[in-house]
C-alpha cells in the first residue's frame, strides 16, 4: 500500500463567462502517471470520502489530499455498478454484479481496502439469489430454487449477521406446483422488519420478518402471476405486479398488511415521497399525487414516453423536480410540491440523449444530472438557475459516473490532455456545524478571555438522523452537515451547572447560519459534594503484571482535592503506579490527587502482579477508596469492591457488566434501579502494533440512551452513539504494542454506565456484547453478558436475595433461619421441615432432576400414591399444578425464565407437603 506522491491538483477556475449564474471551480485529480490512460470502472462515496476501482485491479480512495490519497490493489471485479447497502459505523457494504452471479462486499471508510464477503449460503449455486437488503444491521437476502422433476419451488429468507459474518435460514417454505408461483423479487427493509414474498393462505403474497424478535408475519395474498416487486419510497413500502387479468397494480403495505390500492401503476424507481402526497410516474410516463390513506391519483403533468431513468428527484420535504420530454423532443425540468397549482415546468435543458436523465444527485442546494452523451448540469433550487459544467469535456467511465461527497462533485471524465481522470467541481465550501461549551465563571453568558472550555460535555444533534457527540478538551465540537438541511443542537446541562447563555437549542439551516455561534455557556452552582471511585484492569492472568486503572471522578458541585488507596490482597503484589508518590501501610497503597472541579477526573495506572497458577480460579479482592476534602464541607468518600476471577489461559478481549450476582441460572439479576457498568476489555495480542482501537457496542432496547455516561479509557477516546443505540468508542492513534513486545502495554479499556428502562417488567434480559476492531482486521466478538432486571432483589428484607430464598415475601423464611420442629414449614429453605427427613415425611423417595432444568423436569416417586405438584417462582405465583400418577410426571418448562422456583408436592392420603428447590436455566 502506497501513498501516491503523483498528485496534480489543477485548479481550474472555470467561472464560464455569460454562465456565472452558478460560480463553480473544476479541478482535476490526475493519478495516472504520464501518458497512460486507464480506464475508471466504479465510484461510489465511503463516508466522507471518494472510492473508485480503476483497470487493472487498482483501487484508490481520497479525501481531496496528497495525504489521502492512497493506491492499492483491490481483488474485486468491480464491473457492473456498486449499489449501497448501508453502513455500521465506518463499515460499508456494497452489492455488485458481474456477469451473471452477485457479489457482497464490504469498504472500511477509514481506509477503504474492499473485501468480500465469504457468504456461502448466498453463493450456492443449486439456487437464484436476490440482491440483500440491510436491517438492524444485518443483510437479508431470499433464494430460490425450482425443480422441474418434482416440481417444486424452494424458498428461503438467508440472514447475515455482519459482527461475524455468518448466515442462517430464518424462513424456509418448500410447495409444489412451482407454475403457480412469481419469480422472487429483492426485498426492502423498514427499520428492523423485512418485507420479502412468500406462499400462503394457499397463494402467493408479502409476508414481514422481524429479526429481533425473529417472528414471521404474512400479510396477505396478492393476485401476482409475473414477478412482485417491493419499494421502499421514504416511510412507506409499495407492492406492485401484473395480475391474473394482465393489469399491472400497486398496492401501499406495512406491517399491519396490505393497504390501499393506488389509483395507477406506478413504475419502479420513479416514485418519491413529499409532505402532501406520494408522487409517482405511471406505467404510461404521467406524473401523479397519490394519497397516502387512500391511494387516490391525481394527475398531474404528461412526462412523455416512460423510460427505466429516474426522472423524479426529491429536492426537499415538499418538492421534487422533475424531467419532462415535450413534443417538441426537447427535455424540460419541472418541480412539483404534489397539487395541480404548483407543478410548473421551470428551464429547459438545451442537450439531453432521448433516454433522460441517466443520473441524478445532490450537492448542497443545487442538483446535479447528466445524460448519455451529454453535458453535465447543475440546478439552483433556490433561484430555478440551470448551468452547463465543465463543457467540452467527455464523461466517460463508472456505471453511475457522478458521487456528491461533503462540498465536491466527482465525475470521471476524458482531459483533452491528461486522458481519462477524476474530476471534480466545487460550487461552495464545505458546512461545517461546529461550536463550543465553556465554564461561565461569571455567568454573563458571554465566554471572557480567562474562562476555560466545558470538557466531556454531552451534545445532541438532530439533522438527517440523530448524532451524540462530546466536547473535547478544549470544550469544542463539530460536525459536518449538508446544504439545506435544519439541523438542532441541544447540550446536555450537568448536575451542579446552570446553563448561562440564552439559548438552550440551536436551530440552524445551512447554509445560511454557516456563521452562526453555537456556544453553550455552563456556571457551578452551590451544592454538595460528592465523588466517586472506579476501578477497572487488564486480563487479570497467572503470573502476569496486569494494569488496573484507578479513577477519581468529582461528582459534585464543589472542588476537591485528597487520597486515593487500593487495599490489596495478600497474593497480588504491588509494582508501580504512573504517576505520583505512593505511600504504602501494609497492603494498602495511597496516593494523593490536587484540586479537581466538579466533572473532573483523575487518573492513575497501577501495575499489579498476579499470583501464580495455583490460585486459578480464587477470586482477586480488591477494595479502592478515595477520600476528598472540600473547603467548607469536610471530606467525602468513595469505596468499591473490585472483585474477578484469576485465570491462566483466557481470550484476553471481553466484556463484563457490574452489578454481578453470581446464580446457578446464570441471570445475573439486577434491581430495576441499579445502574449497569459496562467494561469492555482488549488487548493486541498480534505480532505488530494496533495503531487504532475501535469497540462498536449495539445497546439493547431495554436501556435508557438518555442516561447514558462515559466514565473511563485507558487511552483517550472519542465516543459517538447513533441512532438505535449504535455505539462507538474510536482510539484513534492509540499505537497500541502487541503483546509479546509489552504484555503490560497492550492492554486497555473503556467503561460506561446506563439504566435500564424504568418501565421493564420484572424478569427482562437485558444481553449485551461487543465488537473490537485492531486497526482493518475482522472485529473480535466479545462474551455476552447479562443482565436479569427485577423491580426488588429481596422483599422481605431478611438478607437474601429471592432466589436464594424460597419465600421472598416472610422475612422469618431464609436459608440458614432457625427451623421450628413440626410445624409444617421449611424455615431454613433446605426442602424439608426440621422433624424428619423427606423421605419420611412421604412414604415413598421423591427424585427430581435435572436440576437446573432447561426444557423438561422430571420427577420419580416410588411409590403409587398420587401427589399434586406445584411449581412456584419467585413471587409466590402458581404457576403450573400437575398430578404425579403411577410414580412419573415430566414437566415442560422452557416457557419460564431462568431463575429460581419451588416445587411444592401434597400427598393427599398421607396429609404431608414437602418443598424442594429447582433452578430453571442452563449452569
Amino acid at each position: 500500500m502506497k501513498v501516491y506522491l503523483l498528485f496534480i491538483s489543477l485548479l481550474l477556475p472555470f467561472l464560464v463567462a455569460g454562465q456565472d449564474a452558478i460560480p463553480y471551480h473544476l479541478d482535476i485529480l490526475d493519478l495516472q502517471p504520464g501518458d497512460q490512460d486507464v480506464a475508471i470502472l466504479e465510484m461510489a462515496p465511503v463516508g466522507n470520502k471518494l472510492y473508485w476501482a480503476a483497470e487493472g485491479d487498482v483501487n484508490y480512495i481520497t479525501n481531496g489530499s496528497v495525504e489521502s490519497t492512497i493506491s492499492f490493489r483491490g481483488g474485486l471485479g468491480l464491473r457492473d455498478g456498486l449499489l449501497p447497502l448501508g453502513n455500521i459505523g465506518s463499515i460499508y457494504y456494497f452489492h455488485y454484479q458481474s456477469g451473471s452471479r452477485g457479489y457482497n462486499a464490504l469498504i472500511d471508510a477509514r481506509l477503504p481496502i474492499p473485501r468480500l464477503l465469504e457468504l456461502p449460503l448466498l453463493e450456492d449455486k443449486k439456487f437464484t439469489h436476490t440482491t440483500p437488503v440491510m436491517a438492524d444491521g444485518k443483510l437479508y437476502a431470499v433464494r430460490e430454487k425450482r425443480t422441474t422433476d418434482t416440481d417444486q419451488l424452494i424458498l428461503q429468507l438467508i440472514e447475515t449477521d455482519l459482527a461475524d459474518e455468518t448466515s442462517r435460514i430464518v424462513v424456509a417454505d418448500t410447495v409444489t406446483g412451482q407454475a403457480n408461483y412469481p419469480s422472487v423479487s429483492d426485498p426492502v427493509a423498514d427499520g428492523s422488519l423485512v418485507y420479502f414474498s412468500r406462499p400462503q393462505g394457499g397463494g402467493f403474497g408479502p409476508a414481514t420478518y422481524n429479526g429481533s424478535t425473529e417472528v414471521t408475519n404474512d400479510l396477505g395474498v396478492l393476485d401476482a402471476t409475473a414477478s412482485l416487486d417491493y419499494e421502499r419510497v421514504g416511510d412507506y413500502t409499495l407492492a406492485r405486479f401484473t395480475g391474473s387479468g394482465g393489469t399491472e397494480q400497486t398496492y401501499f403495505i406495512d406491517a399491519s398488511g396490505i393497504g390501499p390500492q393506488v389509483g395507477v401503476a406506478v413504475s419502479r424507481n420513479q416514485s418519491v415521497d413529499v409532505t402532501d402526497a406520494l408522487l409517482g410516474i405511471g406505467t404510461t410516463g404521467t406524473l401523479y399525487a397519490i394519497n397516502y390513506l387512500t391511494g387516490d391519483a391525481t394527475a398531474l403533468v404528461a412526462l412523455g414516453e416512460a423510460t427505466d431513468d429516474r426522472r423524479l428527484f426529491k429536492i426537499g420535504e415538499t418538492e421534487a423536480i422533475y424531467f419532462r420530454r415535450a413534443t417538441s423532443g426537447e427535455w424540460v425540468l419541472g418541480r412539483t410540491d404534489g397539487t395541480t397549482a404548483g407543478t410548473r415546468d421551470v428551464v429547459t435543458v438545451p442537450e439531453m440523449a432521448d433516454s433522460g436523465p441517466k443520473q441524478i444527485v445532490r450537492l448542497g442546494d443545487y442538483v446535479a444530472f447528466i445524460s448519455p452523451f451529454s453535458p453535465l448540469y447543475l440546478y439552483d433550487s433556490r433561484s430555478d438557475d440551470l448551468q452547463e459544467v465543465a463543457a467540452g469535456f467527455e464523461l466517460e467511465g463508472p456505471h453511475l459516473p457522478l458521487a456528491a461527497v461533503s462540498d465536491r462533485l466527482y465525475f470521471a471524465a476524458i482531459d483533452p490532455v491528461l486522458g481519462q481522470e477524476i474530476h471534480y467541481i466545487t460550487v461552495e465550501e464545505q458546512r461545517t456545524l461546529a461550536g463550543s461549551a465553556f465554564r461561565d465563571n461569571n455567568g454573563n453568558g458571554t465566554r471572557d478571555g480567562d474562562e476555560p472550555g466545558l470538557a466531556n460535555l454531552l451534545v445532541r444533534i438532530e439533522g438527517t438522523g440523530e448524532e451524540w457527540v462530546y466536547t473535547d478538551e478544549d470544550g469544542n465540537f463539530s460536525l459536518a452537515v449538508e446544504n439545506g438541511n435544519t439541523y438542532r443542537v441541544t447540550s446536555t446541562t450537568p448536575d451542579c451547572y446552570l446553563q448561562t447563555t440564552a439559548t438552550d437549542t440551536f436551530t440552524l439551516t445551512y447554509p445560511e447560519d454557516q456563521h452562526a455561534e453555537v456556544a453553550f455557556g455552563l456556571q457551578l452552582q452551590d451544592g454538595a459534594a460528592d465523588l466517586n471511585v472506579y476501578l477497572s484492569a487488564g486480563r487479570v492472568r497467572c503470573n502476569t503484571k496486569v494494569p488496573f486503572w484507578l479513577t477519581v471522578r468529582n461528582d459534585g458541585c464543589l472542588p476537591v482535592k485528597g487520597t486515593t488507596s487500593v487495599t490489596l490482597p495478600d497474593n497480588v503484589t504491588f509494582v508501580s503506579a504512573s504517576r505520583g508518590t505512593v505511600s504504602q501501610e501494609g497492603n494498602v497503597y495511597t496516593l494523593t490527587f490536587d484540586t479537581l472541579h466538579p466533572g473532573e477526573l483523575y487518573h492513575n495506572v497501577l501495575e499489579l502482579k498476579m499470583p501464580d497458577e495455583t490460585f486459578a480460579g480464587d477470586p482477586i479482592d480488591i477494595t479502592a477508596n478515595a477520600v476528598g476534602n472540600t473547603a467548607s464541607e469536610g471530606a467525602v468518600t468513595s469505596t468499591l469492591a473490585y472483585s474477578t476471577e484469576l485465570r491462566c489461559a483466557v481470550d484476553p478481549n471481553d466484556k463484563q457488566v457490574w452489578p454481578f450476582r453470581p446464580d446457578a441460572s446464570n441471570s445475573n439479576y439486577t434491581q430495576r434501579d441499579e445502574t449497569l457498568r459496562y467494561t469492555i476489555r482488549f488487548q493486541n495480542n498480534g505480532n505488530d502494533t494496533a495503531f487504532a482501537v475501535r469497540i462498536e457496542d449495539k445497546l439493547s432496547a431495554h436501556l435508557d440512551l438518555n442516561s447514558f455516561t462515559r466514565i473511563d479509557g485507558s487511552h483517550p477516546y472519542t465516543t459517538h452513539m447513533a441512532e438505535g443505540g449504535y455505539l462507538t468508542f474510536d482510539f484513534g492513534d492509540i499505537e497500541l504494542p502487541d503483546s509479546t513486545t509489552n504484555p503490560e502495554g497492550s492492554q486497555g479499556f473503556v467503561t460506561f454506565e446506563i439504566r435500564p428502562d424504568s418501565l421493564l417488567a420484572d424478569f427482562t434480559r437485558i444481553e449485551n456484547k461487543a465488537a473490537i476492531y485492531f486497526d482493518f482486521n475482522r472485529p473480535v466478538i466479545t462474551n455476552t453478558v447479562v443482565s436479569t432486571i427485577v423491580k426488588d432483589l429481596d422483599r422481605d428484607r431478611d438478607g437474601f436475595y429471592f432466589y436464594e430464598d424460597c419465600n421472598d415475601d416472610d422475612p422469618t423464611i431464609y436459608p440458614k433461619a432457625q427451623d421450628i420442629q413440626g410445624n409444617g414449614i421449611d424455615e431454613d429453605c433446605n426442602g424439608i421441615d426440621a422433624t424428619t427427613a423427606v423421605r419420611e415425611l412421604l412414604p415413598g423417595t421423591l427424585t427430581v432432576y435435572p436440576n437446573p432444568a432447561n426444557q423438561w423436569l422430571q420427577l420419580e416417586y416410588s411409590e403409587t400414591e398420587t401427589l399434586q405438584v406445584t411449581l412456584i417462582d419467585a413471587t409466590g405465583r402458581q404457576l403450573l399444578q400437575q398430578e404425579l400418577t403411577a410414580g412419573k410426571l415430566r414437566l415442560n418448562v422452557s416457557d419460564y425464565p431462568n431463575g429460581v422456583y419451588v416445587l411444592r408436592i401434597h400427598d393427599r392420603n398421607a396429609a404431608v407437603t414437602v418443598a424442594r428447590r429447582v433452578v430453571l436455566g442452563s449452569r
